[in-house]
């Protein structure tokens, strides 16, 4: 027993059933597992880190342009809030129509 290797599919939870696989456990799994494999998401994360350097930058000279990122931030927020609550709302009709 101490010799033995412990294969992934081979450990049991307390109720004797098997244990689910890690991307089993995360329902993003799969869609991360396909970022991580298509480069352009990596330039866009990188495309991130740049602009968010250049906002600190910039700030550090122009320390009233806080006020304007902060307003469009907000802008962004209420604008995305707008289309979940409708995405929302469209799903919450297909499930009462099916």
């Amino acid at each position: 027993m101490a010799g033995e290797t412990i294969q992934q599919g081979d450990l049991k939870a307390p109720g004797g059933t098997p244990r689910p696989t890690p991307l089993a456990m995360c329902p993003m799994a799969a869609m991360c597992k396909g970022m991580m494999e298509r480069p352009p998401s990596g330039f866009f994360a990188m495309l991130a880190g740049t602009v968010m350097i250049a906002l600190g930058i910039l700030i550090f000279f122009e320390p009233r342009v806080v006020v304007w990122i902060i307003g469009g931030a907000f802008v962004l927020f209420g604008t995305a809030l707008f289309m979940m609550a409708n995405f929302l709302r469209r799903l919450g009709v297909q499930v009462r129509d099916t």
